[in-house]
């Protein structure tokens, strides 16, 4: 299969975590710009600190245990319809969000349940048992906000680093230079909650287009580029 430059977003959440929009609409949105890859990424959050954050009588914006099966069964079928309405590829995914130690960790391509107040090492290493790639989410978001709030895998990058096969250079409209300067492997991406963050750093990632070439593209981290996305109209001005 031939490569061609595919427009990607690796960070997206639905309204099964905390995402304004319907898994279906949101892929309809992303269809109608163009875009070629999206991996759906819900909340999972530390189960140590689940319902100390959310009152149980309330939806706790976050991707519950007991769901996630029914989780990944819709996006499977969604996946399927999307290929063939628009050629479009929807990888399934995942944000472990532990706020307690201070880290946000994606699994691209995963499918099975993990607890995010398990270790980094335990994680990342079910990650890539799964098949899937470990991103590294907003790694320097608190350094730009002058605190050192979800700084724990940017302040342990030499202890992780090996362990994670992308760091986030860009999220949402945020760029994070160090990451560039350190030379570490990157994509970019919207961290999209609703319809407003599309417009928004993407990546660029040269690959065939089929899901294992793709994550083997971003592993390898040789053709890949980012954009400040904008829109369809925009783009072909």
């Amino acid at each position: 299969m031939s490569e061609n430059w595919l427009l990607c977003d690796f960070h997206i959440h639905t309204a099964f975590s905390d995402g304004a929009l319907s898994l279906e609409d949101t892929i309809e949105l992303y269809a109608e710009n163009g875009f070629d890859v999206i991996c759906i990424t819900d909340h999972v959050l530390n189960e140590a600190e689940l319902w100390d954050s959310w009152p149980q009588d309330q939806h706790p914006g976050v991707l519950l245990k007991a769901y996630y099966e029914d989780y990944i069964a819709a996006l499977k079928v969604a996946a399927k319809k999307a290929w063939e309405k628009h050629e479009l590829i929807v990888i399934p995914g995942i944000e472990l969000t532990n706020n307690t130690q201070g880290f946000h960790l994606l699994g691209v391509g995963v499918e099975s349940y993990m607890n995010p107040g398990l270790p980094i090492e335990v994680l990342a290493a079910e990650i890539h048992k799964q098949g899937g790639i470990a991103v590294a989410a907003h790694p320097l978001r608190g350094y730009l906000e002058g605190t050192n709030e979800l700084m724990y895998l940017w302040n342990h990058r030499e202890q992780f680093k090996h362990m994670i096969d992308a760091w986030e250079i860009g999220n949402r409209n945020e760029l994070y230079h160090l990451v560039g300067s350190e030379n570490l492997n990157y994509v970019a991406s919207s961290d999209f909650h609703d319809p407003q963050h599309l417009y928004s750093w993407k990546t660029l990632l040269k690959s065939a287009k089929e899901i294992d070439a793709i994550k083997a593209a971003v592993r390898k981290n040789h053709s890949v580029a980012i954009c400040l996305f904008r829109g369809q109209e925009e783009r072909v001005k």
